[in-house]
C-alpha cells in the first residue's frame, strides 16, 4: 500500500528539469554512438536508414538515464525524510 502513495513524488523527481537535462545529454552522446555502430552501413554506404532503430537508439538511453537518476534522487530524498 505504501508504494502507491509514492508514485506522484517519484514522478515529480523524474520530470524535474535537472534530471531531464542530464538524461537528454546522455541520450545524445550514447544514442549517437549507438547509431554510429548500429547503422554504419546507412551512414557510410548509403543503405536505407532504419528510422525505428534510430529513434530507439536515443530513446532507450534517455529512459534508462532518467529513471536511474530519479530513483537515486528519490531514494536520497526518502532517506532524509523523518518517518
Amino acid at each position: 500500500m505504501m508504494m502507491r502513495y509514492q508514485i506522484r513524488p517519484f514522478l515529480r523527481v523524474l520530470f524535474s528539469f535537472s534530471i531531464l537535462r542530464r538524461a537528454a545529454l546522455v541520450s545524445l552522446v550514447v544514442g549517437s554512438l549507438l547509431n554510429l555502430i548500429n547503422q554504419s552501413d546507412s551512414i557510410f554506404q548509403q543503405a536505407p536508414i532504419d528510422w525505428i532503430n534510430l529513434y530507439l537508439n536515443f530513446l532507450v538511453p534517455f529512459c534508462v538515464s532518467s529513471f536511474s537518476a530519479a530513483a537515486q534522487n528519490f531514494g536520497d530524498q526518502s532517506a532524509q525524510e523523518p518517518e
